[in-house]
């Protein structure tokens, strides 16, 4: 965190305090149908804010100011600035926040707002499903980062409370009203009215939906497809592919008498693996015969 914007919001022009990043690291990096995504010490910011003047506004549509560097920042620390005079951080609306407004039938703002809050509450009911891969180092690393992030750690799942036919219901009666939302507002945006399709069961057109996602990995089309035509409902991770088997190394090849039995390389393509800062493996790879 190098320091913070100062923003306005869009519907009253109150000011808020806007994060900037120096760096962002994606370790651990996931991909779902449902177009949930997020790392171990990074997530995106939510699209849509709470005003406190009542009304909702996207993320998208605010007025940038200033950028306010941390003092420590230029002097190349890494702890955080105590600024008294910072504004509130943006009241980003959360998952949780969402699923309460669906449980409760609270009135919608309308608009691609309540594409996003519908989004929210549909992943919300989703993580039931998602599998648990976060383990301890894990947990840590997401402690530290939440000093820096407020609000990164996900809060405790919702809809915990409800049992499996509650969850079913209130995931199928947002998404009913959600389909024609993702239409009008992502028309292009196949992969995910797809998946919106089939949770809710509607098979043929979550298959016609997918099969038009032409900017996709044809991999994962075919997999959605196959899921859609297996009847699954539940939400599935993309990335990285939980389908997939894992890969195994082949056996290098070594080569014994290499004075006696000179390779020629023809090829100018050099290949490399960055693992880290300053962990690279490179390789020139060549047919062999």
């Amino acid at each position: 965190v190098s320091g913070y914007y100062i923003v306005k919001a869009p519907c009253c022009g109150a000011e808020y305090s806007k994060i900037a990043y120096g760096s962002i690291n994606m370790m651990g990096w996931k991909r779902w149908s449902d177009g949930k995504e997020g790392g171990t010490l990074y997530d995106n910011d939510e699209a849509v804010c709470s005003c406190t003047c009542g009304r909702y506004f996207l993320t998208k549509s605010l007025e940038r100011g200033e950028l306010v560097r941390n003092r420590s920042w230029r002097e190349g620390k890494s702890k955080p600035d105590n600024d008294q005079t910072r504004p509130d951080g943006l009241p980003y609306l959360y998952k949780h926040d969402a699923f309460n407004l669906i449980q409760n039938n609270s009135e919608m703002p309308g608009g691609e707002v309540e594409v996003h809050i519908r989004l929210l509450a549909w992943h919300a009911l989703n993580d039931l499903d998602r599998k648990k891969e976060v383990d301890l180092a894990t947990k840590l690393e997401m402690a530290f980062v939440a000093k820096i992030r407020r609000n990164l750690v996900n809060k405790t799942e919702p809809c915990m409370a409800l049992s499996p036919d509650q969850v079913n219901e209130l995931r199928g009666s947002n998404l009913e009203i959600l389909i024609p939302l993702l239409k009008k507002f992502f028309p292009k945006n196949h992969l995910l009215i797809g998946d919106a399709q089939r949770a809710l069961g509607d098979f043929q057109n979550a298959i016609d939906e997918y099969s038009k996602a032409v900017n996709e990995s044809p991999k994962v089309v075919q997999h959605l497809i196959n899921q859609a035509k297996a009847g699954n409902r539940k939400v599935i991770r993309i990335e990285p592919p939980e389908w997939f088997d894992d890969l195994v190394m082949p056996e290098p090849w070594v080569n014994t008498k290499a004075g006696n039995n000179a390779i020629t390389l023809t090829s100018k393509d050099f290949w490399f693996k960055i693992f880290g800062m300053l962990n690279q493996v490179w390789a020139l790879i060549e047919p062999i015969g």
